[in-house]
């Protein structure tokens, strides 16, 4: 399968892009603010935080079909942000029939259109860039409002949470195929992070909030990095389960 090893063609694709030349593609970031608030119809950051609303089967069944592997250099940019859209819309509405016994017609269509092994890959693409690229880049767009700069990083957290609701399905596990190869060396990583990683850098209570007043941007970014990553690894331990 095309999936198996993709790590490591992004791992070495980051690379080449963070060298040299390839470095002014980072200029386009400049332009991230905007584009995210394009994509969330110009709202403030409060009102792009409100709930969606459940999808329709026939929403469904165009938002899955569209699901496509990006490449690292594109994300961040405007038709990736769509796609982040398109997939936090998707993880809202199969959470919300996973709550309330409906039928779970998000899961089905991404079995019938085959694209587990497209989130599985999505999910391998913003591990990569948040390792090679996050850290490049932070500081440039630390500048940006909160929530805007988030995104990229929590991501993933939204990925993975909606994987984490297909793959409770013996129907979706099977669908995954080679791609489960990928899915396991990714939970490992996750699980060796939670291993290594003392319990008062995995979880930081903040008692004081003149203390979070005086962080920078950067340091507030780095605090929202650690507590999104925690997220993931608890969603990881639930997908071992399966």
């Amino acid at each position: 399968s095309s999936h198996v090893g993709s790590r490591e063609c992004l791992q070495a694709s980051g690379s080449d892009w963070a060298d040299g030349d390839s470095m002014a593609g980072f200029d386009g970031l400049d332009g991230l603010d905007g584009i995210i608030g394009g994509v969330a119809g110009q709202l403030d950051d409060e009102e792009y935080l409100q709930g969606f609303e459940d999808l329709t089967p026939f929403e469904v069944e165009y938002f899955v079909r569209d699901l496509k592997e990006f490449k690292l250099e594109e994300v961040g940019g405007s038709s990736w942000l769509t796609h982040h859209e398109k997939t936090e819309k998707l993880n809202w509405t199969a959470h919300n029939q996973a709550k309330e016994g409906y039928d779970e017609y998000v899961v089905d269509q991404f079995n019938t259109g085959e694209k587990i092994p497209t989130l599985i890959f999505d999910l391998m693409l913003i591990e990569v860039w948040k390792e090679k690229i996050w850290p490049l880049v932070k500081a440039k767009i630390a500048k940006f409002s909160s929530l805007r700069t988030y995104i990229p990083v929590y991501h993933e957290a939204t990925a993975v949470n909606l994987l984490e609701i297909c793959l409770y399905h013996r129907t979706s596990c099977e669908e995954a195929g080679d791609a489960l190869v990928d899915l396991v060396d990714y939970c490992v990583r996750k699980l060796r992070h939670l291993l290594a990683t003392p319990n008062d850098e995995l979880v930081r209570q903040v008692t004081d909030a003149k203390e979070v007043a005086d962080w920078d941007s950067v340091r507030a970014l780095d605090e929202q990095f650690k507590e999104c990553e925690f997220q993931v690894c608890m969603c990881v331990i639930s997908i071992l389960r399966f």
